[in-house]
Order: structure tokens, then C-alpha cells, then sequence
């Protein structure tokens, strides 16, 4: 029957919605959502989300109501969060001085916290694509 010409559309044209569409979505069979989700995107009344946002949205709905999840076996479990951890993430910035050709490196857990750390420590960070960032002295001696 879905294989029929114009059915695929007809359902399509049927959708109320975003929220209608993720539950369509999320009662199809896992392997088969993509397939689904790119069949019926270009028929819906409305522009559809990245399919990404549907699931995550499934899946917050699911963690919200604690949804039981059926294993490969058919068996039911309590639904449970995945816990991904990750080491916290270094950056070292490389920084010369645009006059005195002084270097220094500046450590953080990110670009931002890394710039912070040396701005704090006294240096000018030029954010634009020149970078003529200045260590401390040569920034006092622009001070008249």
C-alpha cells in the first residue's frame, strides 16, 4: 500500500505538525526513521527540523515520562540516561609580541578561558585576523 503512487504524499500532507511529525517518527522502527523522515519531508505542510531534532526530542519526551525501552530480545527496561565522560579539553595559545617579538603560551580549558588567562596575565589579544597582540611592557610604553 505505501508503495503506491501519491500515498506517501497524501500521509504527508497529513501532518499537523512538529510535534505530530516526532511522534510519527518515533513509533517508526528505528533502521527505518531516516528512510521515513526523507519520504516525507519535501510533502509536509511546514519545513521540517533536521531529523536530529526530532529524535532528541523523542528521546526527552521518553527520559521525561521514563518510557520503558524494549531490548533486542523484547524484553522491557526502565529508560536511562547515557553518561558519556569525557576528559576536560586543553588549549594552548601562542602568542608573540608585535613589537618586541617577545613569546609566551597561555593555557585553558578553552580558546576563551586560554585568551582570559592571558589577557589577566597583562597582554593585549588582537581578536582579528592580524594577531598583534602585545606583552605587557610594550602595552605600558603605548601609555603616555
Amino acid at each position: 500500500m505505501l508503495g503506491e503512487p501519491g500515498v506517501v504524499e497524501t500521509l504527508s500532507w497529513l501532518v499537523e505538525g512538529h510535534q505530530h511529525f516526532t511522534e510519527l517518527l518515533r513509533a517508526c522502527d528505528p533502521p527505518l526513521r531516516r528512510e521515513m523522515y526523507e519520504a516525507m519531508r519535501p510533502h509536509l505542510r511546514f519545513n521540517a527540523d533536521p531529523l536530529d531534532a526530532y529524535v532528541a526530542t523523542a528521546k526527552a519526551h521518553a527520559e521525561a515520562a521514563e518510557l520503558p525501552v524494549m531490548d533486542e530480545n523484547g524484553i522491557l527496561h526502565p529508560y536511562r540516561v547515557g553518561v558519556i565522560e569525557t576528559e576536560p579539553a586543553s588549549v594552548e595559545l601562542w602568542a608573540q609580541c608585535a613589537q618586541c617579538q617577545k613569546e609566551a603560551t597561555f593555557a585553558g580549558a578553552n580558546l576563551g578561558d586560554a585568551i582570559f588567562t592571558m589577557r589577566t596575565s597583562g597582554w593585549a589579544y588582537d581578536e582579528s585576523t592580524a594577531q598583534r597582540n602585545l606583552c605587557p611592557e610594550c602595552l605600558d610604553a603605548l601609555d603616555p
